[in-house]
Parts: C-alpha cells; sequence; structure tokens
C-alpha cells in the first residue's frame, strides 16, 4: 500500500495498462489486476486511469453501487484532490442518485436494456449507406453524361450528411459506451470513424468523454469552451474572462460562416492532440492501439477519398475538389451547429477561469443542467437528425443509455428537476435553440456584457 495523500501529478503517472490507478471519492486505487476483467473492456479504464474518476464510475454505473464495492479490493491511499472536486450541498447530492432510481426503475419495470435498441441499428444500417452510396455516387459517376449533373451535388451532400449522422449517432454513442455492452462493437465503430472520416476517435474520446462532459462549460476545463489562457486571441467570445478583441463585436456574423469547417480543422487538430499528449487543459493517455488506428485512418481516407478518385475517377479534377469540400463542409456545418447550440446559449451557466474553484463547491449532476438546453421534444425527425441531441440534458446526466431511450426517461428527469427546484431549460424547436446561440454570441461582442455565467441560487 501506498504511503498518502497522493497528488494529481502523483497519480498521473500512472496510466498504462502495466501500472494504472485511477482516484475515485479521495481514495486511490491501483486496477492493473483489474483491467483484463472489467465487463466494459479495459479500454475505457485506460482512457480514464491516471485521473479522478468519480464523475466517471457515477455516470457509466448509475444504476448499481457495484464498482465500488470492487474498487475496495484495489484500495491503495489517499487522494489529495487539490480542491478540483465536485461537492455540492446535501439536497443536491440527493437529486442523481434520485432522478437515477427513476430511470432505472423506469427500465427494470418495462424490462428495457439501456444499451440496446433495435432503433440505432436501423439507423446505423441508413448511415453506413448514406456514407457508402452517397460516397460512390459522388465521387464516380458522371452524372453530366446523363444531362443529371446537378445529382453530384446531392450525392455529395447525401455523403456529408451520413458522416455527420455517423457522429451524432453511432461513433457517439460509442463513445459514451452505449451502444451494446460488447466493447468490441464501440471499439470496432471508433475503427470505422478513423476508417471512413479520417478523425480520430481516440482523440474524441479524451475532449468530449474526459473533458467536456466532466468539465462542462467551465472554461479552462472544458475543451469545448476555448483555450486556458484568458489573454490569448480566440475565434469568439463566450466568456466574460476571455481579453476582449475588437473583431468579436462581429462574431454573431462570422461564426456561421466558420462553423463549416469544423470538420477539415478537426482532422488537423487530432495530429497534435495525438503527438504531444494533451488536448488544451486534458491529459491525453498514450496508446500504441488507438494511435496506430489514428495514422492508419489518416492513410485510407487520404488514398480513397483523395488519391483514387483523382487518379481513375471520370470527375475532372475542379469538379472532384468542389465534391469534397461540399461533402465535408455540410459534415463540419451539421456537427458544429448541432454541439454549439447545446451549451453556447442564452441563460446557460459558465464558470470562468478565475472561478473555478467557485464550480467545484457544486454538485456535479445539477451543473449538468444548468449548463445546457434541449429542444425540439416529441419530434421524431429533428431527434433522428440531432443524434437525440435535443435531449442533452438527459444524455449528460445518462450518457451510457442508448440515444434512442432519451425521449422516453425525459419526463423523468424534467419532474425530478421541478421537485429539487433546478430549472431545466427546453425550447420549441431546433431553430429556436439556433436563435439562443446567436442571441448570445451578439451578447458577448460587448466588452461589458458579463454573461449569465454566475450559479444560480436556488
Amino acid at each position: 500500500m501506498a504511503k498518502g495523500p497522493i497528488t494529481a501529478e502523483q497519480l498521473a503517472a500512472h496510466c498504462t495498462e502495466k501500472d494504472c490507478w485511477i482516484a475515485v471519492n479521495d481514495k486511490v486505487y491501483d486496477i492493473t489486476s483489474f483491467l483484463g476483467r472489467h465487463p466494459g473492456g479495459k479500454s475505457m479504464l485506460l482512457l480514464c486511469s491516471g485521473r479522478d474518476a468519480t464523475q466517471l464510475v457515477q455516470t457509466y454505473h448509475p444504476f448499481t453501487d457495484a464498482p465500488y464495492k470492487i474498487l475496495d479490493k484495489y484500495y491503495l491511499a489517499e487522494y489529495q484532490h487539490q480542491g478540483e472536486k465536485f461537492e455540492g450541498p446535501p439536497q443536491h447530492q440527493k437529486f442523481y442518485s434520485t432522478v437515477a432510481q427513476k430511470v432505472n426503475k423506469y427500465f427494470q419495470d418495462n424490462q428495457i436494456d439501456s444499451k440496446w435498441s433495435m432503433e440505432l441499428i436501423y439507423r446505423s444500417i441508413m448511415i453506413y449507406s448514406f456514407i457508402l452510396l452517397g460516397g460512390y455516387l459522388a465521387n464516380w459517376v458522371n452524372w453530366s453524361a446523363y444531362h443529371l449533373g446537378l445529382l453530384t451535388w446531392f450525392f455529395a451532400v447525401v455523403h456529408g450528411m451520413g458522416q455527420a449522422l455517423f457522429g451524432l449517432q453511432i461513433m457517439h454513442d460509442s463513445s459514451h459506451a452505449s451502444l451494446t455492452h460488447y466493447p468490441w462493437v464501440w471499439q470496432l465503430v471508433g475503427v470505422t470513424w478513423d476508417v471512413f472520416t479520417g478523425a480520430s476517435f481516440y482523440s474524441w474520446l479524451n475532449q468530449h468523454t474526459i473533458g467536456h462532459h466532466v468539465y462542462t462549460n467551465i472554461r479552462g476545463m472544458d475543451p469545448d469552451i476555448g483555450n486556458k489562457d484568458a489573454d490569448k486571441a480566440e475565434l469568439r467570445r463566450v466568456s466574460p474572462s476571455q481579453k476582449f478583441f475588437s473583431y468579436y463585436r462581429f462574431q454573431h456574423l462570422y461564426s456561421p460562416l466558420l462553423y463549416p469547417f469544423l470538420a477539415i480543422r478537426f482532422r488537423v487538430t487530432d495530429f497534435s492532440i495525438n503527438s504531444t499528449l494533451w488536448n488544451g487543459p486534458i491529459r491525453v493517455n498514450p496508446s500504441p492501439f488507438w494511435y496506430n488506428v489514428h495514422i492508419t485512418g489518416k492513410v485510407i481516407f487520404a488514398i480513397t477519398r483523395i488519391l483514387l478518385p483523382l487518379l481513375f475517377s471520370p470527375l475532372s479534377v475542379l469538379k472532384l475538389i468542389q465534391v469534397f469540400l461540399i461533402t465535408e463542409m455540410i459534415t463540419g456545418a451539421w456537427l458544429a451547429f448541432n454541439f454549439q447550440v447545446s451549451h453556447v446559449a442564452d441563460e446557460l451557466v459558465f464558470f470562468d477561469k478565475e472561478e473555478k474553484a467557485k464550480c467545484f463547491d457544486k454538485d456535479w449532476a445539477v451543473l449538468q443542467v444548468v449548463t445546457a438546453q434541449d429542444y425540439a421534444h416529441g419530434d421524431r425527425v429533428w431527434t433522428f437528425l440531432c443524434g437525440s441531441l435535443n435531449y442533452q440534458i438527459v444524455h449528460h446526466l445518462f450518457p451510457t443509455v442508448n440515444q434512442t431511450h432519451y425521449a422516453k426517461i425525459a419526463p423523468l428527469v424534467i419532474d425530478t428537476c421541478k421537485e429539487f427546484g433546478i430549472p431545466y431549460k427546453i425550447l420549441p424547436t431546433f431553430w429556436s435553440a439556433v436563435k439562443s446561440h446567436f442571441s448570445f454570441l451578439a451578447k458577448m461582442k460587448d466588452p461589458e456584457y458579463s454573461g449569465h455565467h454566475l450559479y444560480p441560487a436556488y
């Protein structure tokens, strides 16, 4: 048994398959010998190794206390969390256990597997078809020869939407291990994501699962909310702690022009993330397997999407460039708009760099509710197109639940929020959520506007 307390720096040094420690509830555990026996596979444990995994263990096992009993066998020492731990008053700590009990009862009473749904299988078949058929028909058929040249652009759009829906649905659920109980399934999906899109699944796991979901809207810790350096110029101002630059006055006008480039940008930045092993403030654990997948995926993408069409496609080089840009900009725009409207919007809570200490005095589960907004509840078309992210709050509280169940358990979450006096924001349509996003950007162009960033008192 190690001498404690163990600091965050000491914990971070134990993040490999042969030396794997995690911290949960102020205790450090050496789970190296448990990796091969973890029902969820060793990859997810390695992803959170060398870190405080309290919130991850809680939200990935919301309906059972079995993990805590297992962890007791591997206790090593006490953990010195250095203030970066969510506390929260007792009544708010009770909020998550209460809503989890209600959701668990729903699945048990209806004999529903929270990780399984035939609907998502049907969606997956459709999405893979969009990617494969859309990509083939856009790049390899000369529709102009049949006087149907516009079909080239149409299938480029189909291909782009296929990639976006892949990201919003199959890949997103896989990154949260909510696509079946079999780890090899979500790992296989991750590999196909790299191969089909040329973007790194492992980079996404670190940015989204480890960073964004644990530290939602906390500037300096959530990679989605900008750089931790308050004085550094960025593309947008979304936090009062950011140094003001004059071009922010136009951010609500130029931002929608930048969003279509998100997919291309992500493919570039994941090189840096996987090589430096840092994603902004998030430390990335080394993973030889996923690094090899990352490189292999890039090579296959470059060959199938660029080299082979240029060499053998009946389309001209100019038209191939146009097809590529249309596809990627459709993908980028649809992903960006869906991600941004959920967390960067009016009346949502943000914590600035200097307010982080205050943030960690709050309850993590309540923080997930007040930093997100829902929209278009009950609309099956938009639920499909948004990958169920219109139930964003439900997703953040129960990321390990398959997205096709969100609509059913949302009323349980809403009722529990009312019971505890926690505001739950729902907008009627996707377009009202878009309006809320750009309204917020327009307000943040004013250097004196502080935003709705302080944690509300209730």
